[in-house]
């Protein structure tokens, strides 16, 4: 790390363009109320908060489907508290290439990104992220280049042999993490590691955004991350959110 971390002002690209097929519903889960709030605002408003809290100035972009475009910016029109969204653009086929469309936006706002700003990569459909976890990400790019939200495994996890079916060894939880987003860059790092992998190559097989950190050889740190950070992604999770959130709240 050459700087310190710009906290002045904080990017974030929202990867928006699932199909959603797992939650066997004609309304996208975005459009989906969480007691009586739907997702998508959830998020936004989540990230809103966080600014008020920090005094830190936001600037997002969304990559979302083509037929969701126009319903996203009737919802970020709505309410000032979403006009730190300056870009809506087209998502891709992957998760990747999604993130790679928003990462090149970046460079397209009236305030782009410094060296040593921090960029946020956050699911969308992590509604429920809270003030503290956000804050946890930030602070720890003050230390490192990448990081990702993250919290232990509860379970026993088994590693399978090549059959599919059979278990080679029980691997230690003690070091075992569940990765969850968002998961963040300094900006200089976020654009070396696209352009060496998604970009050189579009179809590069990777898990999730720090992956391709990975595979660049950077070494990728742990920032504390929350059990009610979950992503929606089936019908059981609506309601789900809907029990955290009263839990949360008490």
């Amino acid at each position: 790390m050459s700087c310190s971390l710009n906290r002045k002002d904080l990017y974030i690209i929202f990867p928006a363009a699932g199909s959603g097929s797992r939650m066997k519903s004609t309304t996208n889960k975005l459009f989906m109320e969480v007691d009586g709030v739907t997702v998508l605002e959830r998020t936004l408003i989540a990230f809103s908060r966080f600014s008020e809290l920090l005094g830190i100035r936001l600037h997002g972009v969304i990559a979302t489907s083509e037929d969701l475009i126009d319903d996203i910016k009737k919802v970020v029109s709505s309410n000032d508290a979403y006009s730190y969204v300056e870009r809506i653009v087209l998502g891709s086929d992957t998760r990747a290439k999604s993130v790679n469309n928003g990462v090149q936006a970046l460079s397209s706002l009236e305030n782009p990104p410094k060296d040593n700003s921090p960029v946020f990569v956050h699911d969308m459909a992590r509604c429920l992220i809270d003030s503290k976890t956000l804050k946890n990400c930030l602070d720890s790019l003050e230390e490192c280049d990448v990081s990702v939200a993250a919290v232990k495994a509860k379970n026993t996890i088994k590693l399978l042999r090549a059959d599919g079916i059979t278990i080679d060894k029980t691997l230690d939880r003690d070091y075992l993490y569940e990765a969850q987003t968002p998961q963040n860059f300094r900006y200089s790092t976020l654009i070396d590691c696209f352009a060496k992998t998604i970009s050189a190559n579009p179809d590069i097989k990777c898990t999730d955004d720090v992956s391709l950190a990975e595979m660049c050889g950077y070494d990728v740190k742990i920032a504390q991350g929350s059990y009610s950070n979950i992503k929606i992604t089936t019908p059981e999770d609506i309601n789900l959110a809907k029990s955290l959130l009263g839990y949360l709240s008490n």
